[in-house]
């Protein structure tokens, strides 16, 4: 594949890195890796009965973390944003390719 893209799934897994390193396998030779995640930084804005906390988030990841997880499986970020969708929550942007 030319493009992988994940939203809102990553946070969900068990074992990111070996999940990331397992997608890399399937990418084409100049693919990428999208991601859109929580942050971390949520939790200073949002109220603690909000519905994103609701959800069986295993992490809440920064780019520190996506670095992390990026270098973990072999791969680089090639960009990386922080957004705010219309909800009011703040989400984390990442473009991967092959390290």
């Amino acid at each position: 594949f030319d493009l992988v893209c994940l939203v809102q799934v990553i946070e969900h897994i068990p074992h990111p890195a070996q999940f990331m390193k397992s997608l890399k396998n399937i990418l084409s030779t100049n693919g990428f890796l999208f991601f859109e995640t929580l942050t971390d930084k949520n939790i200073k804005f949002l109220e603690p009965s909000h519905d994103v906390f609701m959800s069986p988030h295993l992490f809440l990841l920064s780019k520190v973390t996506m670095d992390i997880l990026a270098s973990k499986a072999h791969l680089k970020i090639v960009e990386y944003e922080t957004v705010k969708n219309p909800r009011g929550v703040i989400m984390e942007r990442s473009l991967l390719t092959v390290n």
